[in-house]
Parts: C-alpha cells; sequence; structure tokens
C-alpha cells in the first residue's frame, strides 16, 4: 500500500493569473481542480516544469522540501508565513 502526503496551502500564495492557468488546465502535471483550489502533483524538481509561473516554481520547491508528493492550494487553507503572499491581488 502507498500512502501519499500533501502540503495544504492558501491559493493566496500563487498569483490570480497562475490559479487561471491551473484551472484552464495549462499545466502540464497531474491536477485535480475543485470550486475552492486544486491538488497538483509535485515533480521531483523543477527542471521538469520549466515554463511554469515563478510563484507555482516556488510553491513546488516548498513542498518538495516537506517530502510533499501533492500540493493542495485551497482557498481557505492558512498561510504559510515563509512563502510569498500575493492575497492584494486577488479580488
Amino acid at each position: 500500500m502507498t500512502v501519499r502526503t500533501f502540503l495544504d496551502i492558501s491559493t493566496a500564495h500563487v498569483k490570480p493569473s497562475t490559479m487561471a492557468l491551473i484551472n484552464m488546465g495549462a499545466m502540464s502535471m497531474n491536477t485535480l481542480i475543485g470550486d475552492h483550489g486544486a491538488m497538483l502533483h509535485v515533480p521531483s524538481d523543477n527542471t521538469l516544469v520549466p515554463n511554469y509561473p515563478e510563484d507555482l516554481l516556488t510553491v513546488l520547491d516548498h513542498a518538495r522540501k516537506l517530502n510533499c508528493d501533492y500540493v493542495l492550494l485551497d482557498g481557505d487553507a492558512d498561510l504559510v508565513e515563509t512563502l510569498p503572499d500575493y492575497a492584494d491581488e486577488w479580488d
């Protein structure tokens, strides 16, 4: 049996334009899109996703450092103090 871990963080850690790309399915990774966010697979390194926006790469790096397989970008999740916060860019 395989058990996977995920990081649950606020969507405010990515820019609205990045979240729009995720919601359009423009990211070439396994993604589950929901009404209030999305769950993304964390690749083994960022060279596998070189054209991703920098804000998303920062989130993926953080998740990788915590040995997470997935990131849940959740509109209701907490902010992580050590990550950039784009809350002021959201409506």
